[in-house]
């Protein structure tokens, strides 16, 4: 077996149908296997999956991370490939998938970029920004593996142990994939996913959550205050978190330097993609300006506290430090 394709579930009858026709429509000379891992869902879930898949487990745990490991365990394939009940590949997603594998020898687990289905004008937004910031830390070595959309070799992901039961599984086993060798994120192709997560966490909240996704994944000793557990907007502030990092010193030069990069390049797409979006939906000009500078002005926030860190190569010990004095601040608010 070359392939084999995990879908965690849970009630998922909405979305599971068309998920699993996108999949079974592969254009691919690969063998390939589909395996629904269902927590035991109180609708026709795990019904619908059984019309579509070779093998629907049923899991006493309800966790998208556990329920991905044990599709796993009963997987025969060489690679692995996991998505989420609410995303669509496009035909010829998992031929192009083995052909990467292929074409580089040492890749242990790559990501592809993604749409959303049926979006809104921020969500376009949203969505091209944040492809072109995961594309852009690609570049800079830091590749980011989706939940929705990780591609990996059965034997790097044994390897590494699968997925915990923690809260941002995907960037926990980002990490961990990273540390064992040669991870990316593509853009060359892309699956549909649903915007739903972002829709109902909102524009801003979401883009917080995946530019913190991003910086959990490189350093874990932040997951305490940054952390998005329960999909909710109540985050430390921005200026807080620069606060604290710039208490740790004066930043390296070499740290400047990236700062204005990342900088340069977070304003170069946001002014792109915010033209682009406000021609595709026909908005205002008005409307236009205000999205740029708030997306600007949070994804900025962010980047030059992983910009100083990443410079300064900062330990697990400082990060601690930092951590406290985080925790510290905020009691006081």
């Amino acid at each position: 077996m070359d392939v084999s394709v995990i879908i965690p579930t849970l009630n998922e009858e909405k979305n599971i149908k068309i998920c699993l026709e996108s999949i079974a429509a592969q254009e691919t000379d690969a063998k390939y296997e589909i395996i629904v891992c269902d927590g035991k869902s109180n609708d026709r879930t795990a019904e619908i999956a059984k019309i579509y898949a070779n093998k629907v487990i049923l899991s006493e745990v309800r966790s998208i991370g556990l329920q991905r490991n044990y599709g796993a365990e009963s997987a025969n394939g060489r690679y692995l490939l996991f998505i989420d009940a609410d995303t669509v590949l496009p035909k010829d997603y998992i031929k192009w998938g083995v052909n990467k594998f292929k074409d580089y020898p040492d890749l242990l687990g790559f990501c592809a970029g993604f749409r959303f289905s049926n979006p809104g004008p921020k969500m376009v937004f949203l969505e091209k920004l944040n492809c072109s910031w995961f594309e852009f830390n690609d570049k800079i070595g830091f590749p980011t593996l989706l939940g929705f959309n990780t591609f990996v070799t059965a034997d790097a992901f044994r390897r590494s142990g699968g997925f915990r039961d923690v809260p941002l599984e995907d960037a926990d086993y980002a990490r961990r994939m990273h540390k064992m060798g040669k991870v990316r994120f593509f853009t060359d192709n892309f699956v549909i996913t649903s915007p739903r997560r972002l829709e109902e966490m909102g524009l801003l909240s979401a883009m917080r959550y995946y530019f913190e996704f991003d910086l959990i994944t490189r350093y874990p000793g932040l997951k305490d205050i940054l952390f998005y557990n329960n999909y909710v907007g109540c985050r430390p502030d921005s200026e807080k978190l620069c606060e604290a990092f710039n208490k740790l010193g004066t930043p390296a030069k070499d740290s400047a330097e990236l700062t204005c990069m990342m900088n340069e390049y977070v304003r170069k797409r946001a002014d792109k993609f915010t033209e682009e979006v406000r021609q595709q939906f026909n908005e205002t000009s008005t409307w236009a300006k205000k999205t740029n500078e708030r997306a600007i002005e949070n994804i900025i926030a962010v980047s030059q506290s992983i910009s100083y860190i990443t410079a300064r190569k900062i330990d697990a010990d400082i990060i601690d430090k930092s951590v406290t004095y985080i925790k510290k601040s905020f009691r006081k608010i």
